[in-house]
């Protein structure tokens, strides 16, 4: 049975049983080659349906339509929020804390940094300055007693939160 004919009787089956071919047919010439003989000199427009059986029929032949193609996978359509989105007001909070703390911690040494780098020159080996920049400011971070005590209460803290669930646990239900 061809689509136009599937459609039709699907259509008469389901709330428009007055509607034929003859109602939403129309003559045709198709400007480009076609073995279906019916194609040749007659067609079906969506136009035709909606103007005899509405919108909402055509819709209602659409999602029954849909419903046979499926079932879909929209894994790959529908985005995931990332974690970051997810975290509490307290969460944000500390980690926005933590970044402003870095920040005013190294304030100096990047000034420096960026002095050192604005007019430079000739070329450097940028791979040897970012480990040398990494290096200052690791010394510089090490040796800051603001750091050593968030880092300390963090160790605490880890000590005491809930063990993150492995991949097992998650499909198993437990964890």
């Amino acid at each position: 049975m061809v689509l136009r004919e599937t459609t039709i009787t699907w259509l008469q089956r389901n709330g428009y049983p007055d509607l034929s071919v003859a109602d939403v047919e129309e003559e045709y010439t198709p400007s480009e080659y076609t073995k279906d003989p019916y194609l040749k000199n007659k067609r079906i427009e969506l136009d035709s349906i909606v103007a005899n059986i509405g919108a909402e029929g055509l819709w209602r032949f659409v999602l029954h339509r849909l419903k046979e193609l499926g079932p879909f996978n929209y894994t790959r359509e529908v985005s995931m929020p990332s974690y970051e989105t997810l975290y509490t007001r307290e969460m944000v909070d500390m980690k926005s804390y933590l970044g402003d703390y870095m920040a005013g911690t190294l304030r100096e040494a990047k000034e420096i940094t960026d002095n050192e780098l604005t007019e430079v020159d000739g070329l450097i080996d940028i791979e040897a300055k970012e480990k040398e920049i990494r290096t200052k400011w690791n010394e510089i971070v090490s040796k800051n007693l603001g750091i050593k005590t968030i880092s300390s209460e963090f160790r605490k803290l880890l000590e005491r939160l809930p063990k993150i669930p492995r991949k097992e646990e998650d499909d198993n239900g437990e964890g």
